[in-house]
């Protein structure tokens, strides 16, 4: 097939090539030779399969965590792609210490590290197909605090990811408000987050008061110390944060006039409008805790997604919004933290439950020039509401997309309102 004319050949190997084939499919090719008296051989028959190339591999896991083994693996496209079986190998570790030994990775510190995917034989014989993939590796830390327990936290690196909807997300109702117009956003260094919302035990071992000591009169939405902390104004959490700072021998992050972390009392905490309270300040340096940023608690939540949802563009996507977050329930009400599976870097209810207070003013297209790259952004300087992100067990689906936002003023205390601790 292919060679119609008798070829000399003086010393050597004579190539050529044939086209029409079908991957995947046997032929026999017989190869004569013919002399200068056009005598021809009897021939030698060859058989040969031609290879149906790799085009891709999806599916590749892009979490790990430090010291537990993560099984690498992969879809391989085309499914009729004649050879499937991948060898994976370190690439750059980029501060992990990974190493791969029978296509398990194991990494010993956090950070990223990139991993190659190589098919033998997956382009052509002799020519390996291969693909790189970059794997987030997760550290969770126990901090233990006094006469508080252990806060677990998830340190998470650093990164660039595009803030805002990423998608048309018209129809879905709820917002948003205020805008946000996407834009990227990078954080330049690593942090720690809570790997569940703060709850009442840890509430009241910092403040000092239950539940039902600390909220307004109305109902109660679920009681117990595994459940989520609620009724928390922004005042309310910013106290608990520096409360606890001082229990966990660090040094408090806010700064509040005329405010004695060392021998504060609750009942000083605002409940109407505090000009102080609003004027609230970062301290430099401060090591304790805080709540995150917008910026922060979106690059958290989306966990490296880009979807409308966590878990797809549509509510019913992939294993369904409902596997992750506690939502629609018909009235307001809290369920004990780490039910629903976790988001891709070990975060729990973080849609869903309860909204979770940010640091940063109230301000469309988050206190910038909509659409303008950011770096490190804490929001506007000034405004007369605080942000809440994530959506209630009481919201719909649209209040739980990644990028809805909503807010309200920082001394009101609801029953829907919780949040989350972040660590330097």
């Amino acid at each position: 097939g292919g060679v119609t004319q008798p070829v000399e050949v003086v010393k050597g190997i004579q190539t050529a090539t044939i086209t029409g084939l079908t991957n995947d499919t046997l032929y026999t090719f017989t190869v004569k030779t013919v002399d200068t008296s056009v005598n021809i051989s009897a021939g030698v028959s060859v058989t040969a399969t031609p290879i149906a190339p790799v085009t891709g591999i999806t599916g590749v896991p892009t979490l790990a965590y430090v010291n537990t083994g993560l099984t690498l693996g992969g879809t391989v496209a085309p499914a009729t792609a004649t050879n499937k079986t991948i060898v994976w190998s370190v690439k750059t570790q980029g501060g992990t210490s990974s190493t791969i030994t029978g296509g398990v990775l194991t990494a010993t510190a956090g950070g990223t590290v990139t991993v190659t995917a190589r098919i033998d034989n997956g382009t052509a014989v002799g020519t390996p197909y291969t693909q790189d993939f970059t794997i987030a590796v997760i550290e969770v830390i126990a901090d233990n605090v006094p006469s508080v327990g252990t806060i677990e936290m998830v340190r998470l690196p650093g990164g660039t990811f595009t803030e805002g909807s990423n998608s048309v997300e018209t129809g879905l109702g709820g917002g948003p408000y205020p805008t946000h117009i996407p834009r990227s956003v990078t954080l330049t260094t690593a942090f720690k987050i809570g790997k569940y919302e703060v709850t009442q035990a840890q509430f009241a071992a910092v403040m000092g008061k239950t539940l039902n000591q600390h909220k307004p009169a109305g109902p109660t939405y679920g009681v117990g110390d595994d459940y989520p902390m609620y009724y928390i104004s922004w005042y309310d959490a910013i106290a608990f944060c520096n409360k606890l700072s001082v229990m966990a021998g660090l040094t408090p992050v806010y700064s509040v006039s005329g405010i004695d972390w060392t021998t504060f009392d609750y009942n000083t905490i605002p409940t109407a409008k505090n000009t102080n309270w609003d004027n609230t300040a970062i301290v430099a340096g401060a090591t304790g805790y805080r709540l995150p940023t917008e910026a922060e608690w979106e690059y958290a939540a989306r966990a490296g997604t880009t979807t409308i949802w966590i878990n797809g563009d549509t509510e019913s996507a992939g294993l369904g919004l409902g596997a992750y977050a506690w939502y629609q329930t018909g009235a307001q009400n809290t369920f004990s933290v780490g039910q629903k599976l976790p988001n891709a870097f070990g975060l729990y209810d973080i849609f869903g439950n309860t909204t979770e207070w940010c640091w940063d003013w109230s301000a469309d297209n988050y206190g910038e020039t909509a659409g303008t790259a950011a770096t490190d952004p804490t929001g506007a300087v000034s405004g007369s509401n605080r942000m809440r992100r994530g959506g209630s067990s009481g919201n719909g689906p649209q209040a739980l997309r990644s990028a809805f936002r909503s807010n309200i003023n920082p001394y009101n205390r609801i029953g829907s309102l919780g949040f989350r601790l972040v660590r330097n």
